[in-house]
């Protein structure tokens, strides 16, 4: 296991602690599934208030359920014990004992999470790795609805995704900093955990060890800690877990991802470094 000094900066001993014990004491890597989690944390917040507000105390039970893990792997116990009463609360039927605990959660989960940017979104080519043709048809629906900017590509196995990406690799072999790449143009990848020939963790692995200029995003119907942190381990910059309207969250968690990833790689190209290697470890150093 790593030093738990790697964590030297961080003052909470809850976060130093899940640094050591939960990510090898890898401070970058632990940065990385933060930010992850930030963005996530701003629509749950929202989950929340709309349970509360509708009455719905079975949503709000597998919402706080679900923040639990999250929490914990954050090494913020007292928060997730906070979660975990408002589960308890739901779980009994108690709607207003646990819709006022869920005010100082809310409050709590705001304090982690990062400032809304309200820019105007940009346009999003994104590669998608998806073999169930009803779930891919589902949220080329929702994006055409809610985020008509991202144009979306899919692909079905792990050979066909990388064919894509080896072109998209040609492509790129000659250009610069700040330069545009021909058809196919990828903004980021996103990718199903499970697949017919393999894994997507197979197609992080390609992306950097060819050290593709690409963030890449996992979607997991697991919310298993292993499952997390091997993603991060492999090198995707952020997970989304299909659970409740996911598809309404995929938007905002993809272009954080790449806004992270660029802020990284412009850093590189305007000090005439080389571009470090895509990874959460990189990424993550960005936003220390």
């Amino acid at each position: 296991m790593t030093s738990p000094q790697r964590a030297q900066g961080i003052l909470d001993p809850g976060v130093a602690s899940a640094i050591a014990l939960q990510f090898d004491g890898d401070a970058a890597m632990y940065q990385a599934f933060a930010a992850t989690c930030a963005t996530q944390f701003t629509l749950d917040a929202m989950a929340g208030e709309a349970a509360c507000a509708a009455g719905d105390v079975s949503g709000l039970c597998r919402l706080t359920h679900n923040l639990k893990s999250a929490l914990n792997l954050l090494g913020r116990g007292a928060v997730s014990d906070l979660a975990s009463l408002v589960e308890k609360q739901a779980a009994a039927g108690d709607l207003d004992s646990a819709c006022a605990s869920w005010r100082s959660l809310h409050a709590a989960l705001l304090a982690m999470t990062e400032p809304v940017n309200t820019r105007v979104p940009s346009a999003l080519n994104v590669l998608y790795v998806e073999d169930y043709a009803l779930g891919a048809t589902l949220l080329l629906d929702s994006f055409s609805r809610r985020a008509p900017d991202i144009q979306v590509e899919v692909v079905s196995t792990v050979t066909q995704a990388i064919e894509r990406l080896n072109l998209f690799e040609s492509n790129l072999a000659n250009l610069g900093c700040g330069e545009v790449a021909q058809t196919p143009r990828y903004d980021v990848v996103l990718t199903d955990l499970n697949l017919p020939d393999g894994l997507g963790l197979d197609i992080v692995a390609h992306v950097r060890s060819h050290r593709l200029v690409l963030p890449v995003v996992i979607l997991t119907g697991s919310i298993e800690d292993d499952t997390v942190i091997d993603a991060l381990r492999a090198g995707a910059n952020g997970y989304v877990a299909k659970r409740g309207d996911y598809l309404a969250r995929l938007p905002l968690a993809l272009r954080a991802a790449v806004d992270r990833f660029r802020s990284e790689i412009s850093r590189s190209c305007n000090s005439s470094r080389p571009p470090p290697p895509s990874s959460p470890h990189a990424l993550a150093a960005a936003d220390e």
